[in-house]
Protein backbone atom coordinates (compact mmCIF):
# COMPACT_ATOMS: atom_id res chain seq x y z
CA UNK A 1 0.00 0.00 0.00
CA UNK A 2 1.16 3.31 -0.71
CA UNK A 3 0.61 6.35 0.90
CA UNK A 4 0.56 10.08 -0.82
CA UNK A 5 1.05 12.58 0.69
CA UNK A 6 -2.06 15.05 0.70
CA UNK A 7 -1.63 18.89 0.55
CA UNK A 8 -3.65 20.29 2.98
CA UNK A 9 -3.79 24.42 3.57
CA UNK A 10 -4.15 26.05 6.92
CA UNK A 11 -7.73 26.86 7.08
CA UNK A 12 -8.48 23.26 6.40
CA UNK A 13 -6.29 22.11 9.14
CA UNK A 14 -7.52 24.16 11.31
CA UNK A 15 -11.02 23.24 10.55
CA UNK A 16 -10.18 19.24 10.27
CA UNK A 17 -8.79 20.20 13.66
CA UNK A 18 -11.91 21.73 14.84
CA UNK A 19 -14.50 18.97 13.80
CA UNK A 20 -11.78 16.41 15.47
CA UNK A 21 -11.95 18.18 18.68
CA UNK A 22 -15.58 18.93 18.66
CA UNK A 23 -16.06 14.72 18.25
CA UNK A 24 -13.71 14.43 20.93
CA UNK A 25 -15.10 16.73 23.27
CA UNK A 26 -18.81 15.24 22.26
CA UNK A 27 -17.15 11.43 22.76
CA UNK A 28 -15.89 12.49 26.16
CA UNK A 29 -19.31 13.37 27.36
CA UNK A 30 -20.84 10.71 25.93
CA UNK A 31 -18.51 8.76 28.23
CA UNK A 32 -19.07 10.34 31.20
CA UNK A 33 -22.78 10.15 30.55
CA UNK A 34 -22.77 6.70 30.00
CA UNK A 35 -20.63 6.65 33.48
CA UNK A 36 -22.83 8.46 35.59
CA UNK A 37 -25.80 6.35 34.47
CA UNK A 38 -23.55 3.25 35.42
CA UNK A 39 -23.21 4.64 38.52
CA UNK A 40 -26.99 5.40 39.42
CA UNK A 41 -27.92 2.27 38.19
CA UNK A 42 -25.10 0.32 40.42
CA UNK A 43 -26.20 2.79 43.53
CA UNK A 44 -29.78 1.97 43.02
CA UNK A 45 -29.53 -1.71 43.00
CA UNK A 46 -27.80 -1.49 45.79
CA UNK A 47 -29.71 0.51 48.06
CA UNK A 48 -33.20 -2.00 46.20
CA UNK A 49 -30.81 -5.01 47.17
CA UNK A 50 -30.19 -3.90 50.94
CA UNK A 51 -34.10 -3.38 51.73
CA UNK A 52 -34.56 -6.31 50.14
CA UNK A 53 -32.81 -8.58 52.80
CA UNK A 54 -32.74 -6.00 55.42
CA UNK A 55 -33.72 -7.74 58.57
CA UNK A 56 -37.76 -7.18 59.54
CA UNK A 57 -37.34 -4.59 62.19
CA UNK A 58 -40.16 -3.62 64.74
CA UNK A 59 -42.30 -1.12 63.48
CA UNK A 60 -41.87 2.71 64.80
CA UNK A 61 -44.77 3.22 66.88
CA UNK A 62 -47.32 1.19 68.13
CA UNK A 63 -50.45 2.07 65.98
CA UNK A 64 -48.52 0.00 62.80
CA UNK A 65 -48.01 -2.84 65.04
CA UNK A 66 -50.39 -5.68 63.59
CA UNK A 67 -53.60 -6.05 65.83
CA UNK A 68 -53.97 -8.11 68.73
CA UNK A 69 -57.19 -9.30 69.15
CA UNK A 70 -58.24 -9.42 72.89
CA UNK A 71 -61.58 -8.70 74.08
CA UNK A 72 -60.60 -5.19 75.81
CA UNK A 73 -63.91 -5.45 77.92
CA UNK A 74 -64.38 -8.10 81.12
CA UNK A 75 -67.14 -10.50 80.62
CA UNK A 76 -70.19 -10.03 81.39
CA UNK A 77 -70.40 -6.14 80.16
CA UNK A 78 -73.25 -4.48 77.90
CA UNK A 79 -73.82 -4.72 74.38
CA UNK A 80 -74.16 -1.07 74.11
CA UNK A 81 -70.94 -0.43 76.75
CA UNK A 82 -69.13 -2.50 74.25
CA UNK A 83 -70.77 -0.96 71.09
CA UNK A 84 -69.56 2.35 72.34
CA UNK A 85 -66.18 1.07 73.20
CA UNK A 86 -65.67 0.46 69.54
CA UNK A 87 -66.47 3.16 67.89
CA UNK A 88 -64.93 4.90 70.44
CA UNK A 89 -61.89 3.01 68.68
CA UNK A 90 -62.32 3.64 65.35
CA UNK A 91 -62.69 7.58 65.91
CA UNK A 92 -59.32 6.96 67.45
CA UNK A 93 -58.36 5.26 64.88
CA UNK A 94 -59.20 8.13 62.02
CA UNK A 95 -57.89 10.61 64.35
CA UNK A 96 -54.54 8.76 64.06
CA UNK A 97 -54.81 7.88 59.89
CA UNK A 98 -55.41 12.13 59.90
CA UNK A 99 -52.47 12.64 62.27
CA UNK A 100 -50.21 10.78 59.91
CA UNK A 101 -49.40 7.99 62.69
CA UNK A 102 -50.63 5.06 61.33
CA UNK A 103 -49.67 3.63 57.90
CA UNK A 104 -52.31 3.00 55.10
CA UNK A 105 -52.08 -0.67 55.89
CA UNK A 106 -52.38 -0.69 59.17
CA UNK A 107 -55.58 1.44 58.96
CA UNK A 108 -57.33 -0.53 56.53
CA UNK A 109 -56.80 -3.74 58.38
CA UNK A 110 -58.34 -1.88 61.83
CA UNK A 111 -61.00 -0.15 60.59
CA UNK A 112 -62.23 -3.49 58.58
CA UNK A 113 -61.91 -4.96 62.21
CA UNK A 114 -63.50 -2.46 64.23
CA UNK A 115 -66.66 -2.34 61.63
CA UNK A 116 -66.87 -5.88 61.71
CA UNK A 117 -67.09 -6.17 65.36
CA UNK A 118 -69.49 -2.96 65.24
CA UNK A 119 -72.05 -5.02 62.84
CA UNK A 120 -71.63 -8.22 64.41
CA UNK A 121 -72.49 -6.56 68.30
CA UNK A 122 -75.32 -4.40 66.53
CA UNK A 123 -76.72 -7.70 65.33
CA UNK A 124 -76.55 -9.41 68.78
CA UNK A 125 -78.36 -6.09 69.95
CA UNK A 126 -80.81 -6.73 67.62
CA UNK A 127 -80.94 -10.22 68.71
CA UNK A 128 -81.29 -9.43 72.34
CA UNK A 129 -84.30 -7.02 71.51
CA UNK A 130 -86.55 -9.41 69.92
CA UNK A 131 -85.67 -12.33 71.97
Amino acid sequence: MVLKAISVSRSDYRFLKDIINGITQSLLCLVLAVLLISISVLLVSERTHEQQNAPMSLPETTAEAAPVRINLLPAGTSLELELKQYEEYLAKLVELKLSGQISDNAYQALKEDYKAKIEELIKKKLQTKVS
